[in-house]
């Protein structure tokens, strides 16, 4: 779809960093604490700076994005100083969102799967997968598994309950009694409601309007299809 081009787009693409006791270096040791956030920038191209064998620009987070340039920018595996401009320049040596967001677009990556979803191998690993758009037409939700937290819990609680583990199964309204359905459909509507001594106009809508009765309408349904089962 057309859209105007953001103004942040020719701004470095930087991620955030936290700064920890084992990464708290020297030069950020006056200026921060631990568990301070750094940016940190990518290199445009490898081999622009070559102040160690891993060259990582960063500097203090920053809030006003339009003055990156300005920042003390510094290698973040060595503490050396780093010009953020390739030398006599104006052009920046840091990778841009627009960059970023292109390569994104046009990325190409090995496929991994087979066919039949099977772990591959190398001699069946052929072909490439290209990210395209998608739209969703539904959403299915497929259930969580749910681990009881001791934190949570009373102390009295025995280690079998504690260890408990069951799932929440979570389905949208239209698609609750979908199981249900099937199973009326396959005994036979009528029979069914017969058998439940509920209206056959109910038990119908139901199975073909998708209508949702009450629980108590719903409960019968479920005996009677328990009974016809075991006749």
């Amino acid at each position: 779809m057309p859209t105007e081009t953001p103004a942040w787009f020719e701004l470095p693409a930087t991620s955030q960093l936290t700064l920890t006791t084992l990464n708290l270096m020297e030069h950020y040791e006056k200026t921060s604490n631990p568990f301070d956030f750094l940016a940190v920038a990518q290199l445009a191209y490898p081999g622009l700076v070559r102040c160690c064998n891993a060259p990582r620009p960063s500097c203090t987070l920053y809030k006003d994005r339009a003055r990156w340039a300005q920042q003390p920018w510094r290698c973040l595996t060595c503490g050396a100083s780093i010009d953020p401009y390739l030398a006599d320049t104006e052009q920046p040596i840091f990778e841009t969102y627009r960059r970023v967001v292109a390569s994104l677009a046009h990325a190409v990556e090995l496929k991994r799967l087979s066919a039949d979803g099977a772990e591959p191998t190398p001699g069946e690993m052929r072909g490439l997968t290209i990210p395209r758009p998608v739209h969703v037409t539904s959403i299915e939700h497929m259930g969580k598994e749910v681990i009881v937290d001791p934190i949570d819990t009373l102390e009295e609680l025995t280690a079998e309950q504690l260890n408990a583990t069951y799932s929440l199964i979570y389905r949208e309204a239209h698609t609750l009694h979908d199981g249900l359905r099937g199973r009326i459909r396959a005994a036979g509507i009528s029979v069914v409601a017969r058998e439940a001594h509920v209206s056959r106009s109910v038990v119908k809508a139901f199975v073909n309007q998708g209508t949702i009765p009450q629980t108590a309408t719903i409960a019968k349904l479920e005996r009677a299809l328990t009974r016809l089962k075991s006749a």
